[in-house]
């Protein structure tokens, strides 16, 4: 961290997106207040196609969170499309995995929410349902597209002596969801360390890291209704410093 900044620089990947004649890029700003109120500095990162500048950010960075969004293009696992597919964007896929290498290449700690801990864990090497109700047959509920991002939604359990456990201090968590796809084959390093009651991965770790979380609901959305959520982006900077 750079001792002339009082606050750790936090990045947030950014989604791009065409609305009319004119393509934005943006990120909910539920991230942005999140790492604000813990204590961190945002710095809002596009995706960037020449791959080789992941260095540079990576350079600058304290952390970094990998935002929700679309779908990850089965093409980064080597899988062919379902039909339950939904919208994609390879480039972004291809950039946040090149941007997440060089971050972990320097031990930055990092932080995955719902679509980042699929992106996590597919640079690891991993797998991806495409469709849970699809692929797994499973009746739980994951993605209540009706209900705004705050909705708790289901519960989850965490395992006993994992970083996620020691950020919450409890085993059984209430969170949101909003998901139709989810991790499958773990990638390299990583453990599970929750699970919803269908046996849906929600959380992803790297013990032999600083800091290597990822979880599968919407941390960022939450503390508006309860404070509570906001300690897992408390421990991402507290990390960071």
């Amino acid at each position: 961290m750079n001792t002339e900044r009082t606050r750790p620089l936090v990045g947030i990947t950014l989604f791009s997106g065409r609305e009319g004649h004119k393509v934005y890029t943006k990120v909910q700003y539920n991230y942005v207040q999140s790492v604000l109120d813990a204590g961190g500095l945002p710095w809002l990162i596009p995706t960037v196609a020449d791959h080789a500048q992941a260095t540079a950010y990576a350079a600058e960075l304290d952390a970094l969170v990998l935002t929700g969004g679309e779908d990850l293009n089965p093409l980064t696992y080597n899988t062919e499309p379902r039909v339950e597919l939904g919208l994609t964007d390879l480039n972004r896929d291809r950039w946040e995995m090149a941007l997440l290498e060089a971050c972990d290449a320097r031990d930055l700690p990092i932080l995955g929410i719902c679509r980042g801990v699929q992106v996590m864990n597919v640079a690891r090497g991993g797998t991806l349902y495409q469709d849970i109700h699809a692929e797994t047959g499973s009746t739980m509920g994951h993605a209540p597209i009706q209900n705004p991002m705050e909705s708790l939604h289901h519960r989850i359990s965490i395992d006993e002596g994992s970083l996620l456990r020691r950020i919450f201090e409890t085993g059984d968590l209430v969170v949101n969801s909003f998901h139709h796809q989810a991790v499958r084959d773990i990638g390299n390093g990583l453990v599970v360390t929750a699970r919803a009651a269908d046996g849906t991965i929600e959380a992803l770790e790297d013990g032999d890291r600083r800091f290597y979380l990822g979880v599968q609901f919407h941390a960022e959305a939450l503390p508006p209704i309860d404070a509570s959520y906001l300690r897992i982006f408390s421990a991402l900077v507290d990390a960071a410093r």
